[in-house]
């Protein structure tokens, strides 16, 4: 009887990287023995051992145990080529060499990353050329220049047999920055094949008769762009703040409070302290929710940069993307025509009339093709990620 090919996917973040991953690895372990390689704890999280494992999948921890108190990009030790921060991940590799490279023995005949240039992932990465094992990049969140980022960009260029991209404009995006263009294959995300499949109305339904939602509300969804290099922590908060001071009166005057979504990384206290007290009860800050649920419920979002854009925009609703200086609207919501464009210097009321529309977007066939140029295969992109990934284990068995 022939031996079912090994299969290994990485992951390093507990929440996206899980919902990526695991629907591919449930239909890969059809045709393959398939388990997790984690460096979740390096990353300041938890990995979620006993969920994996219940699935049925061996889950290797690197390392296994807490590796930072929380998650970091690693502020502090200075641009991703300064030489105190190619010193410190060479030493750090040291340490996690061996338990990273005992998880991989026996070697897998091929690989699933969420990440090729970022440490440890291109060490990794390098690994497994050295040893001709075959890997699949899979894109793990929208891609666009960041501040500091070296121009010719590493990511996709790690050697990966292929780079499964979100859509069309993905895949031109990694082409121009270097990819070779047949290693590129539009797969879609499969963490969005459950967002489609998932009655969010009902969720949302079901916090509004929890009394754990103002009945009509403006959702502001944030994201680290300060640990992407686009400003400091506190010009951050000086921009919410005074965003949030501009904003309220002209929602509280049409019915509308605010609800404010972190990320992960993001803490809850910061962003409290930050209300101007006149307005704390109408402002609720809010991490642990579901973010569809959350989305259902609204009437609409601003955003700085990052893909619940392309989130919002699933559920129907409008958005509005605020500017930031020195960068203005970062990605390509406001440029597509998707996105009302939010500028300072000039008075706000006029430009929050996007959220005043219902909650509805004004044109639904245009949202519809900017979607699928960016999010292909919504539904059935587990499967094409499956299928691709079988296409590789095929190939390297003749």
């Amino acid at each position: 009887m022939k031996a079912r090919p090994r299969v290994v996917f990485a992951i390093s973040n507990d929440k996206h990287h899980v919902v990526m991953m695991l629907p591919v690895a449930r239909r890969v372990a059809r045709f393959a023995d398939v388990s997790f390689l984690s460096f979740c704890e390096f990353r300041g999280f938890r990995t979620p051992r006993e969920m994996l494992e219940r699935e049925g999948f061996k889950v290797s921890r690197v390392p296994p145990f807490e590796f930072r108190k929380k998650a970091s990009l690693g502020a502090g030790l200075g641009d991703g080529q300064s030489r105190k921060r190619l010193l410190v991940r060479r030493l750090v590799w040291l340490a996690l060499r061996w338990p990273t490279l005992a998880a991989l023995r026996p070697h897998p005949q091929h690989v699933v990353v969420p990440h090729d240039s970022s440490f440890p992932f291109n060490r990794v990465c390098e690994w497994m050329r050295s040893r001709k094992i075959g890997f699949t990049l899979v894109q793990e969140g929208i891609r666009f220049p960041l501040p500091g980022e070296v121009q010719d960009s590493l990511y996709g260029r790690g050697g990966a047999a292929v780079v499964a991209c979100w859509g069309e404009v993905s895949a031109a995006h990694l082409e121009e920055s270097g990819v070779p263009a047949g290693a590129l294959r539009v797969t879609g995300n499969p963490r969005f094949d459950e967002i489609v499949a998932t009655d969010w109305a009902s969720e949302a339904a079901r916090l509004r008769a929890a009394a754990r939602l103002p009945p009509r509300f403006a959702l502001f969804l944030s994201n680290p762009i300060d640990d992407l290099g686009f400003c400091s922590t506190t010009e951050k908060m000086r921009m919410f703040r005074d965003f949030v001071t501009g904003a309220l009166p002209t929602l509280l005057a049409a019915g509308l409070s605010m609800v404010v979504k972190l990320h992960p990384r993001e803490p809850e206290d910061m962003f409290r302290a930050a209300i101007p007290a006149e307005y704390a009860d109408h402002v609720l800050v809010e991490k642990e929710r579901p973010l569809h649920a959350l989305l259902e419920a609204s009437e609409g979002a601003v955003l700085w940069a990052s893909t619940v854009g392309l989130e919002s925009l699933m559920h129907g609703k409008p958005i509005g993307v605020l500017e930031i200086p020195g960068y203005g609207h970062v990605f390509d919501y406001v440029a597509s025509g998707v996105a009302a464009g939010i500028t300072w210097g000039a008075p706000l009321a006029p430009q929050l009339q996007f959220l005043l529309s219902g909650g509805k977007v004004e044109d639904p066939a245009k949202i519809e093709t900017y979607l699928e140029r960016h999010l292909a295969f919504r539904g059935r992109s587990t499967e094409t990620l499956a299928g691709v990934i079988e296409e590789q284990l095929q190939q390297a068995a003749r």
